[in-house]
């Protein structure tokens, strides 16, 4: 498949030159934290990117898809795991050499740093040289993400099961195209988030300088609020660098760091790292570790700039694959990247299960079984909600809607050690109605219809380790 942008496709020709490890002469620093309470971070690139879960606009006005759960936390991160967000401040990420795999420095936007005084060490040109990296780099993450999705819909708009199971991702450096296609859609998407949330983090873009004379220990403030055109998806235009901008020379490692970086603007002067990240109202407070961070509100203002980053490439993302495959293809696979569930019509899908949104298996087999068929007499659709599974597996999915007169059925099974229960919820005239069953490995089985008036609910059946249960809603 073509590459879709031009900065891509140099960065395609040229990588290896522009941002391969040899040209490193340091492993660059890390911005926002990813890690909770180690080096003082607080998970900031996670709280950033949970911005994604939230019903927002990108900052232009047009809404974005909004990432569910399960699917955020493989986005994101979450206790005990990086995420793809996080992924590139694995210390062994590119490079099976502990702290240098946190290179090249492009992925955190490191070492454009410049100041417009006689004498500094580094032209303008060669700061431009190393932002162009970051900037390619972005976008050839976001063109692997573009490539990946196409694999979610065929060309007859069938969605590959398959290639939508994400419980074992592994957001390498490398592709790896034997995984799951919304693994690497993940994959690209998170590691171009973290650049570009890096970017507010590690130069002067949004920020403002302290107090006193301009200095490489206090550089310039350039104080924008807005996105930079170097990071629109696709790139096809030419962008202009302003002339003061710089992101810090990265004086991290101890031992070569300082001294690669004597005289320049460094990473631990411009740095807006850490601190506390309210990640659904974006609040910013407590900026500790770096001196950048307390001047104003610098902190928030990385923050929000990141935040309103991170949306805007979300919805750039899901413009560029609509743009790539057509509306109506494009628009399911958006759908297939942000649902938990993609294989199931539901809303929302869920539960406690190890296996609550793993794909129906059709076939499984288990020692407890449960088979709920629901006939629909109330006249008016009945619409799935919420399918949450707390034990077992599916075998067969629910509905999306089972339209008056019409009937449906679906069926858990259990897993090894476990019964099988679950609940589903459907909207339909006069509020929500929940269906709920039991089927323990030890005890009685038990299933509830709870619906809104004036609707009453008819059940049957529901015993025995593969208990069929049959629920009739008609209007009382």
């Amino acid at each position: 498949m073509k590459i879709r942008s031009v900065v891509a496709a140099s960065c395609a020709a040229g990588l290896s030159g522009a941002v391969g490890l040899a040209a490193l002469p340091a492993p660059p620093a890390q911005a926002f934290g990813t890690y909770t309470n180690l080096f003082g971070q607080h998970a900031e690139h996670e709280m950033i990117t949970r911005t994604l879960g939230r019903d927002a606009s990108d900052g232009r006005g047009f809404a974005i898809s909004r990432f569910q759960p399960a699917t955020l936390d493989k986005l994101a991160g979450a206790t005990g795991s990086l995420g793809a967000v996080g992924a590139p401040d694995n210390p062994v990420d590119s490079s099976s050499i502990p702290v240098v795999g946190l290179g090249p420095a492009a992925k955190h936007c490191d070492d454009a740093d410049y100041l417009a005084v006689a004498g500094y060490p580094r032209s303008r040109a060669q700061a431009d040289k190393a932002l162009d990296s970051c900037i390619h780099l972005y976008a050839l993450q976001l063109d692997r993400a573009v490539v990946a999705a196409g694999k979610l819909v065929d060309s007859h708009n069938q969605l590959d099961v398959r290639q939508t199971d994400i419980r074992g991702c592994v957001f390498g450096w490398k592709p790896r195209p034997r995984q799951p296609a919304r693994c690497e859609v993940l994959n690209g998407l998170g590691r171009a988030l973290h650049l570009a949330e890096d970017f507010w983090s590690h130069s002067n873009w949004g920020d403002e300088a302290g107090a006193g004379a301009i200095s490489t220990t206090n550089p310039p403030g350039l104080a924008r609020t807005t996105v930079p055109d170097f990071f629109h998806f696709p790139n096809t235009a030419h962008y202009k660098i302003p002339l003061n901008l710089s992101t810090g020379c990265d004086d991290s490692v101890p031992l070569h760091g300082p001294s690669r970086c004597r005289g320049r603007v460094g990473h631990s002067v411009l740095a807006k790292d850490n601190g506390t990240i309210d990640p659904n109202s974006g609040i910013a407070s407590d900026p500790t570790t770096y001196v950048r961070s307390s001047v104003g509100t610098n902190f928030q203002r990385a923050v929000t700039g990141a935040r309103k980053q991170a949306r805007w490439t979300w919805r750039d993302l899901a413009q560029q694959i609509k743009k790539e495959y057509g509306q109506m293809r494009g628009a399911k696979i958006v759908r297939a990247i942000v649902k938990d569930a993609p294989w199931s019509g539901c809303k929302r899908v869920g539960g406690s299960s190890r296996k609550a949104l793993k794909a129906p298996a059709a076939s499984s087999r288990g020692v407890r079984e449960t088979k709920v068929q629901l006939v629909n007499r109330t006249g008016v659709n009945l619409r799935c909600q919420l399918a949450l599974l707390d034990t077992g597996e599916w075998n067969t999915g629910v509905a999306t809607t089972i339209a008056p007169g019409g009937s449906a059925h679906w069926q858990s099974v259990s897993i090894l050690g476990t019964g099988t229960a679950g609940s589903v919820v459907f909207r339909f005239a006069g509020g929500p109605g929940k269906i709920s069953w039991t089927n323990p490995l030890f005890g009685s089985n038990v299933s509830q219809c709870e619906v809104p008036k004036p609707f009453v609910c008819r059940q049957t059946g529901g015993s025995g380790h593969k208990a069929t249960v049959r629920m009739e809603i008609v209007r009382g």
